[in-house]
């Protein structure tokens, strides 16, 4: 196998362009060669330079849950709370705080973050995702199924989060006990969605595998096979 191309110096396309944009452009190099850790620091050291720099601060975030580091949750948390006074009220940091505290199990602040931030935007689907996990983790299943259910009632079942929200409802509704609604839900809003993307297909899995454990049914849904 060859080994990756490494970026060792800045791109001639970020030549004449402002610092910001250069900044964009270097850290774009670093993650189209292979080099995470690389483009991490790269973000980082751009958001001290432009901390309502949304686009790379969405992007770091993403590195940074797919890093594997130990402590990534702490280091995500240090940075927004670094950044906090740039953003102020602003809906989608608000949200994104809400589900890194939630990460940290630090589930009051997550909730009154989140609550902020869906006040604000009403459709903040990170917000709702923030709570979802609240909701579960504080074994609030019937808060959880009240306000998932009523939140996605006008939700396009062609978003993006469908799926996974869906899979949030189904877990609550496993706890409580509610097998039929259960299956329900995969059926509509999760089996349906398996050609979608690769969260689809670990949604579908992990909910059935949960079923079997639960011991919620007795055959899987029609086209499914369990194992053995």
């Amino acid at each position: 196998m060859k080994p990756r191309k490494r970026c060792a110096r800045p791109s001639p396309f970020a030549d004449g362009h402002s610092k910001r944009e250069r900044q964009h452009i270097e850290a774009a190099e670093q993650i189209v060669a292979g080099n995470p850790f690389a483009a991490l620091d790269r973000c980082k050291a751009h958001l001290q330079d432009f901390p309502r720099d949304a686009v790379l601060l969405q992007q770091w975030g993403l590195l940074n849950n797919s890093s594997g580091r130990q402590h990534r949750n702490e280091e995500r948390v240090a940075l927004l709370d670094e950044l906090a006074s740039d953003y102020g009220d602003d809906w989608y940091f608000l949200s994104l705080r809400a589900f890194s505290l939630e990460e940290l199990d630090q589930f009051e602040q997550a909730r009154r973050l989140a609550e902020r931030a869906l006040v604000r935007q009403p459709r903040s689907g990170m917000a709702v995702h923030a709570m979802a996990h609240v909701f579960y983790e504080t074994t609030d299943h019937s808060g959880g199924v009240d306000f998932l259910g009523t939140w996605m009632e006008d939700y396009d079942r062609r978003a993006p989060m469908h799926c996974h929200f869906s899979w949030h409802l189904a877990l609550h509704e496993l706890a409580r006990g509610h097998y039929t609604r259960v299956l329900e839900l995969y059926q509509t809003g999760i089996g349906s969605a398996l050609r979608g993307n690769r969260t689809s297909l670990n949604d579908a899995a992990s909910l059935l595998w949960r079923q079997q454990i639960y011991g919620a049914v007795d055959a899987p849904p029609p086209g499914m096979t369990y194992a053995s």
